[in-house]
């Protein structure tokens, strides 16, 4: 399963991101130069230049690349309750902790980046935008399943 993961993971991400930018090249011209940044209410209230939509993938994969150092290194985190016998698990979750928080991130972040397209091109983005919130809003959840697993898994072994 770690395998899979670990060779998932990065195809998913830039497959998503092959397709993200070859849609935004696809459309280019038909992207008016000056875009919508913000809005109040139905009116935008400040604009920015069309090359804007480039910078969103590539503070994702300067995060993925990151979230990818943070991997290397698992084994210099402060854990709860380490043991001899419970490192490798706790490694091991650890690695599936940030393997989805990586994954989830990324592809979030691709659909909002997504629905700003095709906001911009004036074309449907509810799904993207929607897709976006759950997938952000699931990078928290993993951080929170290993604290109360490492907290409560661990401990109970050592009271037997």
């Amino acid at each position: 399963m770690k395998l899979f993961l670990s060779i998932f993971s990065p195809l998913l991400c830039f497959v998503i991101l092959g397709a993200h930018l070859s849609h935004l090249i696809s459309v280019w011209d038909n992207i008016p130069s000056s875009i919508s940044l913000m809005y109040s209410g139905e009116n935008p209230n400040q604009t920015g230049s069309k090359l804007l939509l480039f910078l969103l993938p590539v503070l994702t994969v300067i995060l993925w690349i990151f979230l990818q150092f943070l991997r290397s290194i698992r084994k210099k985190f402060n854990y709860i309750n380490l043991t001899e016998e419970n490192k490798v698990s706790q490694y091991n979750a650890m690695n599936m902790m940030l393997i989805s928080i990586q994954t989830l991130s990324f592809v979030g972040l691709m659909c909002i980046n997504e629905a700003f397209l095709r906001n911009t091109l004036e074309l449907n983005a509810r799904l993207f935008e929607t897709s976006a919130i759950i997938l952000l809003v699931l990078c928290v959840v993993p951080p929170l399943i290993i604290a109360i697993w490492a907290r409560t898994s661990f401990k109970e072994k050592r009271t037997l």
